[in-house]
């Protein structure tokens, strides 16, 4: 029977093709970990262990072909030097020792982009979306420029919470947009600024 659910093709490729191509021998340790401090939220996706050490894996589909250089857009990458800062506390929370952190392991599958064509078959289609592309990339905490990164992610945090206490500027631009509602109209027409957190 004719399916016309294009996605479901389209996830079991890249998995088959993330579980054909990676290599790694690993042990799963845990996946979706929470922490939080008095700064910050991250969620991992998953840790694995191997015989150097522990890791944080994430995950991840592109819509576009893999970049041919990771190396240097990751080693700037907030959540990439955000969690390698963290990694005590992924260790604490895990009971893992934090000395034997060994770094990022970044996974990538590409989507596949075909469509699925009028009455065809599931198992057609999926065979059409396949091979997908999958690249993982390792990046050691000495690869990452976490201490660059961490200052500029905190002066984002620390503008955004002043930004919080200040009036917000006016914004006439938006008076005459006809569809949008604006959030200054407290500002334009006498109700007091109220910031709810």
């Amino acid at each position: 029977v004719p399916s016309h659910d294009n996605d479901s093709a389209k996830v079991i490729a890249c998995l088959d093709s993330y579980f054909e191509n990676h290599t790694r021998e690993e042990k799963f340790i845990a996946s979706e970990v929470e922490i939080f401090t008095d700064e910050f939220v991250m969620y991992a996706d998953a840790i694995f262990e191997d015989k150097d050490g522990w890791y944080i894996a994430d995950m991840k589909t592109v819509g576009f072909s893999l970049d041919p250089y990771p190396l240097y857009r990751l080693k700037r990458d907030n959540q990439m030097c955000l969690y390698a800062a963290h990694a005590k506390h992924f260790a604490e929370k895990l009971g893992l020792d934090p000395d034997k952190f060994t770094g990022m392991s970044y996974r990538e599958v590409e989507k596949p982009r075909q469509r699925i064509r009028k009455n065809e078959l599931h198992d057609s289609f999926l065979a059409r979306c396949k091979p997908t592309p999958y690249r993982e990339t390792f990046l050691t905490p000495d690869m990452l420029l976490i201490d660059e990164t961490m200052f500029s992610i905190k002066a984002q945090l620390q503008r955004a919470r002043s930004l919080k206490a200040e009036m917000p500027i006016k914004n006439t631009q938006n008076c005459k947009r006809n569809g949008l509602v604006c959030e200054f109209w407290s500002q334009c027409y006498g109700e007091e600024y109220k910031y709810e957190s």
